[in-house]
């Protein structure tokens, strides 16, 4: 037998196959939120990249429905205006129609957990659709080996915790977060997590305190110091005065020891 000859040209990539069916999301589970001021129902400059970014996930997960939640704390309640908050759950609908959000898969109701409510905030709740519920639970127990991976090239945010006037203790309606930041890491080991104080502070130093105050609770509730950095990240344009962004972004370094 004579010498093997060079290999041909390599053939046409094949089409891609279809995207399996988005996890089941049993429960409504705290997936955004929407700030406003005092009195007014005026969607916040700097939340408004996030009609987009919701609309780009629903896009991309048609098993999953959104909900919206003005409803605040008891205390706040008696105070509270019923108009003003039907309002600001209306704008905020609005803005997820004209981002391309069906109307059919957005529902208002008093479903975030009633220790995370607050006064001025309208929270973003998702979960799977029932009549997919079946179809993603096939597919997760095929799939219950697999771990969660994609790619991020750039810093996102993942969430964002708020804090009250010249306060650097977190929320007890934001701690709940620190757990899903965990769990989210714990199925990325590829991400690195970015927290980012107002670029628009004027009080760089308490910025700085709450950032640090932040990334030391992350640490004690799991997450590995190495894979959490302090910085300016994110767009400039949606900081605000008084939050803290988690952002994530993949770990170049992670990416290719895979």
């Amino acid at each position: 037998m004579g010498a093997t000859g060079p290999a041909g040209p390599r053939g046409e990539a094949g089409q891609i196959g279809p995207v399996g069916p988005t996890g089941v999301v049993a429960n409504w589970s705290s997936y955004r939120e929407f700030w406003f001021d005092q009195d007014r129902a005026t969607i916040h400059d700097s939340d408004r990249h996030q009609f987009e970014q919701i609309a780009s996930y629903m896009r991309n997960n048609p098993s999953l429905e959104l909900g919206l939640d003005g409803s605040a704390d008891s205390e706040s309640s008696a105070r509270r205006d019923r108009d003003l908050t039907d309002n600001r759950v209306r704008a905020v609908r609005d803005g997820l129609v004209a981002a391309g959000v069906p109307s059919g898969r957005i529902s208002n109701a008093s479903i975030a957990n009633p220790d995370h409510r607050r006064e001025g905030r309208v929270a973003v709740l998702l979960r799977t659709n029932q009549r997919y519920t079946e179809t993603a639970t096939e597919y997760a127990n095929r799939n219950a080996s697999d771990r969660e991976r994609h790619t991020l090239d750039d810093w996102t945010t993942y969430h964002t915790f708020s804090f009250d006037a010249d306060q650097t203790n977190i929320h007890p309606a934001d701690r709940q977060r620190l757990g899903e930041i965990v769990s989210y890491m714990d199925r990325n080991p590829n991400m690195r997590l970015g927290i980012s104080g107002s670029q628009q502070s004027a009080d760089r130093a308490l910025a700085t305190r709450r950032s640090n105050i932040v990334r030391d609770a992350l640490i004690d509730a799991g997450v590995d110091r190495s894979r959490i950095t302090i910085g300016e990240y994110g767009d400039r344009r949606a900081s605000r005065s008084g939050r803290i962004e988690v952002l994530v972004m993949s770990d170049r370094i992670a990416s290719q020891a895979r």
